[in-house]
């Protein structure tokens, strides 16, 4: 047992080339971790806690997040992936009313679309342009809990809309201004 800089402990395991190739340890969060590393030194998967809850880390041959799974801000699940170039790429998370939620990104690191949950508990999908502006999305109209679409302007603006009222009729309303 060798002890870290902070005075806490840890255990490695080396190879046959005398490398360290996986840690158990104490970590700054006082809590415990396994690390793997690959036989360049780096670190291609970490077991370890995140403000006390679990978290697993998957990197790449160079020691660069790949995926992540552990909580998001409102102590719920969170499943990370990270494109080539470090990106975000996918969340797979909850949302604030308890729901489920994917979200996908584009190159830039912006919003591309998120299929989840609206306000009243029912599926939605927006999808959005590179700037991360809302452009189109199927979610339900709140009147009449019926289904609700609608396109935008690159700039956001309302193009058309098509709803369910809640006596049953349809609405159309297109916008070319």
């Amino acid at each position: 047992m060798t002890s870290n800089t902070d005075g806490s402990g840890f255990i490695g395991v080396d190879n046959v080339d005398k490398k360290e190739v996986v840690r158990i340890t104490a970590n700054a969060g006082k809590g415990g971790g396994i690390g793997i590393r690959n036989n360049l030194g780096n670190d291609i998967i970490n077991l370890t806690q995140d403000n006390s809850f679990g978290a697993l880390l998957v990197n790449n041959a160079s020691g660069t997040n790949l995926a992540s799974i552990t909580h998001n801000t409102l102590n719920g699940g969170f499943i990370g992936t990270k494109d080539q170039n470090g990106k975000d790429a996918v969340w797979l998370s909850t949302n604030s009313t308890g729901g489920g939620q994917i979200n996908t990104f584009n190159e830039a690191g912006k919003i591309a679309s998120v299929i989840g949950i609206d306000g009243l508990g029912n599926g939605a999908l927006v999808n959005y342009n590179k700037a991360g502006t809302p452009l189109a999305g199927i979610t339900t109209a709140n009147a009449s809990n019926g289904g609700y679409i609608f396109a935008n302007h690159s700039n956001g603006k309302d193009v058309a809309r098509l709803t369910s009222l809640s006596d049953g009729s349809g609405y159309l309303s297109a916008d070319n201004n």
